[in-house]
């Protein structure tokens, strides 16, 4: 499993431009202090009053209309429908960071095995107790 050092994470976050990023995908409109653009994650895409829900900083976007928001990993993954480990090597690509990876220890095995079976747990609780009251009724 690729874990990032927490060096190369701050670095790439500290690089990232999420105007350069959305302009890319999207080609916003800079209106005043911020950039805008219609909201992707929401329909009508192409609807007039839509047209500039979507207000982009230089790190965080937000829409008026649905309340999508985040980062630029956030955007990808949302968008692009990325995972988490694609959407910080395409950043780093695009920005130029180089990422450092570490090792994964035997700890961060055991914790994962841990969360994976309280995971487990939790979802056969709930499925537990979903058939009980489909089983009562």
């Amino acid at each position: 499993m690729k874990t990032f050092t927490k060096e190369s994470l701050e670095k790439l976050q500290k690089s990232i431009y999420l105007p350069d990023l959305i302009d890319d995908i999207l080609h916003y409109q800079k209106s005043h202090l911020f950039f805008t653009h219609a909201c992707p994650f929401h329909e009508p895409f192409h609807d007039k009053l839509n047209e500039y829900s979507l207000i982009i900083t230089d790190n965080k976007y937000f829409c008026f209309e649905c309340g999508a928001s985040g980062d630029a990993i956030e955007f990808l993954m949302t968008y692009k429908k990325m995972t988490f480990v694609d959407a910080i090597e395409t950043l780093a690509k695009k920005f130029g960071v180089k990422l450092e990876f570490t090792e994964s220890s035997t700890k961060n095995k055991e914790l994962l095995s841990i969360e994976e079976k309280t995971r487990r747990k939790e979802k056969a609780d709930k499925l537990n107790k979903l058939l009980n009251s489909i089983l009562e009724d």
